[in-house]
């Protein structure tokens, strides 16, 4: 999906390809980091699961109900605001507290 939305932005195939080996190398990082901290199983699940509920889902219902709206396009714009949002309401088995916890 990543390799097609680079070949809209008409790259050539080698800076594709550097481009997919830095996006996979964060990817493992941050997996790893993640990995690492997170001290059961059972957290790590409750991660991946609320990720993709939180990322996908939204795409999912626009899709399904609404066909000609969403775009690849669409999903890499929004992808970053809905993983901010997330990220800013907190994660217990991360440790991080909700930011507006104060409202």
């Amino acid at each position: 999906m990543f390799s097609i939305e680079l070949s809209y932005l008409r790259l050539m195939t080698s800076k594709m390809m550097w481009a997919l080996r830095i996006t996979i190398l964060i990817n493992t990082v941050v997996a790893m980091i993640i990995a690492i901290t997170v001290s059961s199983v059972y957290g790590l699940y409750l991660i991946c699961s609320d990720l993709v509920f939180v990322l996908l889902f939204p795409h999912l219902v626009l899709v399904v109900h609404y066909p000609t709206w969403p775009t690849s396009m669409a999903w890499f714009l929004v992808s970053p605001l809905l993983f901010l949002l997330r990220a800013l309401s907190g994660e217990p088995v991360l440790g991080y507290v909700c930011m507006s916890s104060g409202f």
